[in-house]
């Protein structure tokens, strides 16, 4: 079969899974294509997968002034960073419909995340199956726990209920002028309605598949035999990647570190979460390694108990650290949870934090620490974090029952199977 799996809009987390998922389904005899943003081109084509350009570079919007705004600003800054922000994105939005349109149409299936959900009318036009897929639990109405975009804690399963309602008409209504007008010229069909259900198609239900740990977020009892959570997507590193030789010699010079990474968040004044870092460390007594990547951090000399690295390949780091320490992304999440040791989250945004607490409930970690841009945030908050999840008994073994737990999970072939299934099916066929 050939599978064409559209990655969402975002940062290399945001792809790595799916780069994994297509080298699975290759392994299992299916021709996959992956379309992704115009950066991650060698990322997809050194491992051998199609790769289909979809014209975005989600670094340019990251680095943007709007967008450090969206993360790190308050009030009436905030909701104009939102709209400036929204309206780069729509400047992007047909041409991104077009490559993915111009990737599907030899295709036999389509995988696709809800942030794109105009790829609806891609499968519909083509009569193919469609799976709507993401590492986030964003469109599955359920009481067990609220929308993570929206809420961060249990509020009941009455209102829980309603977030999920409310994150859905937020990703289905949003660039809805955009879609109409693309639908009519480049596919021409009728356009969607106001109130379109873009998680059914002919009175069936879209299938859906969530790449994260069921041990870390069970899968609820209102969710239908449609609705999968796999289990991690983990991409290997290749088999000549090699350490620096500083790093090497840092980490033999003494006691495993603490890891430090925020991924390609964009911070409003990296210097001063460098600063709280290294002020973190002295406190806690603890060695630190810190991956510098697109934070805007840089280096600072002189200071022996630390380590900067622009780029680490984390699933061979994590085993020889204390803790590790990050924003909640759900890719560096899976990574460290994985390795079994004490996560600490630095939340950005609601969904990390959302991730965060259930790594509190599952005694892998301390309560995530206040955002970062936020005046909570201080070296000393970081510091008994740090003391916490290195020193307490119940959170070391919290953490290495649950890297257990996700490293027994084979969450790439319940995913396989599960796609299998669903074009087993026949639903839409040609």
């Amino acid at each position: 079969m050939k599978i064409t799996i559209v990655t969402s809009y975002g940062t290399r987390g945001d792809v790595q899974p799916y780069l994994a998922l297509a080298l699975r389904l290759k392994k299992e005899g299916h021709e996959p294509t992956l379309v992704a943003g115009l950066e991650y081109a060698s990322f997809i084509r050194e491992r051998q997968i199609q790769y289909a350009p979809m014209r975005i570079n989600v670094r340019e919007i990251l680095d943007s002034k709007a967008c450090k705004a969206v993360f790190n600003g308050e009030g009436k800054e905030k909701r104009d960073a939102i709209k400036a922000w929204r309206k780069a994105l729509s400047a992007h939005l047909p041409d991104m419909l077009d490559d993915i349109w111009a990737a599907s149409r030899e295709a036999d299936c389509l995988i696709y995340p809800p942030t794109l959900y105009p790829v609806w009318h891609i499968a519909d036009k083509l009569k193919i199956p469609a799976i709507i897929s993401f590492a986030v639990p964003a469109v599955s109405v359920t009481g067990a726990f609220p929308a993570p975009w929206l809420r961060a804690f249990d509020s009941g399963k009455f209102f829980n209920r309603w977030t999920h309602r409310a994150a859905i008409m937020m990703l289905t209504l949003g660039f809805r002028s955009i879609v109409k007008a693309w639908c009519r010229a480049t596919l021409e069909v009728k356009p969607p309605s106001l109130f379109k259900n873009y998680l059914s198609r002919n009175g069936t239900p879209i299938p859906v598949l969530y790449c994260y740990s069921r041990k870390l977020l069970p899968i609820p009892n209102d969710w239908n035999d449609t609705t999968l959570a796999s289990g991690y997507w983990f991409l290997e590193r290749k088999d000549d990647w090699k350490p620096s030789p500083e790093l090497e010699d840092f980490l033999s010079k003494g006691p495993p570190p603490v890891y430090f990474g925020f991924g390609s968040m964009p911070s409003g004044d990296p210097e001063r979460t460098n600063r709280l870092i290294l002020s973190a460390l002295r406190q806690s007594g603890e060695r630190g390694i810190i991956a510098i990547g697109d934070s805007g951090m840089t280096a600072q000399e002189g200071h022996g108990f630390v380590h900067y690295e622009q780029q680490i390949c984390h699933d061979w780091l994590f085993s020889r650290v204390k803790a590790v320490v990050h924003h909640g992304g759900s890719g560096t999440l899976a990574t460290g949870l994985r390795s079994g040791k004490p996560t600490i989250v630095c939340p950005f945004t609601i969904e990390q934090r959302f991730w965060g607490n259930r790594v509190n409930s599952l005694n892998a970690g301390p309560p995530p620490l206040p955002q970062l841009p936020q005046e909570g945030f201080t070296a000393e908050a970081l510091s008994k974090a740090i003391k916490t999840a290195v020193s307490d008994p119940l959170i070391l073994k919290g953490a290495e029952d649950l890297g257990k737990e996700i490293r027994n999970e084979d969450g790439l072939g319940k995913a396989v199977d599960f796609i299998n299934a669903q074009i087993t099916a026949g639903r839409f066929q040609r």
